[in-house]
């Protein structure tokens, strides 16, 4: 049985049975840290993803980000690839491919040069590996951009492991964070966070 196909189903349904009460909380503190992340502050581009449950939901970060007149931008899937678009409001958010929010037909493709990039994940480790669903669609959108990105992966303290099965063309992430942990990949820092 392949490795990393049983460790995904496994960390699907732990977060699936997570109580929504801490599920609630875990997101709240999430997000509560990264409005006070220097890279969220100052960067113009704020790259976010419309959370289906039991993902961690972004709702407060994107509130934020519209009242700091930030360009803000969601993922839109066709075919086999991803590319984001810019949304001014929660009513640019329509249902799309496997029943997720995307920016509706009428949105601009985004593009910039430099951007923070929020990305969910079923897992993520303590050196700054991301396991997504399977399909790729984050790893080959990053590949293929030419923008400066800094990439923070978000997740449920249960997601946050210690080691995770990578590929080559996997994507690294530059920041991983959940309720209780903030690991800065680029200068190797793990740390408990403080803020709770």
């Amino acid at each position: 049985m392949d490795t990393k196909s049983s460790l995904r189903r496994q960390l699907i349904a732990l977060r699936k049975d997570m109580p929504e009460e801490q599920r609630c909380k875990e997101a709240t503190d999430i997000c509560d840290y990264l409005l006070r992340t220097k890279m969220l502050q100052e960067t113009d581009v704020v790259m976010l993803y419309a959370a289906k449950s039991p993902e961690v939901t972004l709702d407060a970060v994107f509130a934020w980000a519209l009242a700091q007149d930030k360009m803000v931008c969601f993922p839109r899937v066709s075919g086999e690839e991803m590319d984001f678009y810019y949304v001014e409001n929660a009513s640019d958010l329509i249902p799309g491919n496997f029943g997720v929010r995307e920016p509706a037909a009428y949105c601009q493709l985004a593009t910039f040069t430099k951007a923070v990039c929020v990305v969910p994940g079923v897992a993520f480790d303590k050196t700054g590996n991301r396991m997504g669903y399977g399909k790729g669609y984050y790893d080959r959108y990053l590949s293929r951009s030419t923008a400066e990105i800094y990439k923070i992966g978000v997740c449920y303290d249960e997601q946050l492991q210690d080691e995770i099965p990578a590929m080559g063309h996997d994507i690294k992430m530059d920041l991983v964070v959940s309720a209780s942990n903030v690991i800065d990949i680029v200068t190797k820092k793990g740390q408990q966070s403080i803020w709770i």
